[in-house]
């Protein structure tokens, strides 16, 4: 961890490639994984096998994007970040961080 952080120090413009890189490889494991759940569906007879294949496949996809086009990924952790931060203000409330004396 202490390379890790002293990696980052000293090269912060590759921290969000970095981590673009680490959600996509922990992405497309998930793919291969449901890929596999897919088809133990299919052979248990469960008829909407197909939905849980395709989108792992889709999820394969976008876990290869994101390890391998480091725009793509800081593009779409964007997103995800300003979509999560709407979410946690679209009911009104506002986040401070206020200290009561």
């Amino acid at each position: 961890m202490v390379v890790l952080g002293t990696v980052v120090l000293f090269h912060p413009e590759n921290l969000m490639a970095f981590i673009a890189a680490a959600f996509g490889i922990a992405i497309l494991f998930d793919g291969l994984f449901k890929i596999r759940i897919a088809l133990d569906a299919k052979r248990f007879g469960i008829k909407d096998w197909w939905l849980i294949l395709s989108l792992a496949i889709l999820a394969g996809i976008v876990g290869v994007a994101l390890v391998f086009d480091s725009a793509f990924g800081a593009g779409v952790l964007t997103i995800l970040m300003v979509r999560r931060r709407g979410a946690d203000n679209s009911n009104g409330r506002f986040i401070s961080f206020r200290r009561d004396t």
